[in-house]
């Protein structure tokens, strides 16, 4: 099903139909080891976040997460998970660029963008 799914809609929208997409970057003690806290401050924004899996992790450590993501189910999938999520494929065309964010994560999105340089370029 997963392939016929994949052959219809693309990799990750398959995947993200069937909850098929999570990935595991780091624990929620790694982000706290991280930012040297555990107090709830600030604004995090997760581009490409997938299915929201990797934000979680990260999530309870702010006060506001953003996450973006293109595919139409993964974006779902973060909405349901309770994340204020923006389906765009432009960071610079959505608005999000005009706002200020204390933590940028961009887990897997700049090995998979045609212009890692422009997607860097858009988060200055």
């Amino acid at each position: 099903m997963r392939g016929t799914l994949a052959s219809w809609l693309g990799k990750y929208d398959g995947d993200g139909y069937m909850n098929m997409s999570r990935m595991y970057v780091l624990s929620t003690i790694a982000w706290q080891r991280l930012l040297r806290r555990s107090d709830k401050k600030g604004r995090m924004i997760d581009v490409g976040a997938g299915d929201g899996g990797c934000t979680l992790a990260a999530a309870h450590l702010f006060e506001e997460v953003v996450t973006t993501e293109a595919s139409t189910p993964l974006a779902w999938r973060c909405w349901w998970k309770g994340f204020k999520n923006i389906k765009t494929m432009s960071l610079t065309k959505s608005g999000l660029c005009d706002r200020s964010y204390d933590v940028v994560t961009c887990f897997n999105v700049l090995d998979r963008t045609d212009d890692p340089w422009n997607l860097l370029n858009e988060l200055k």
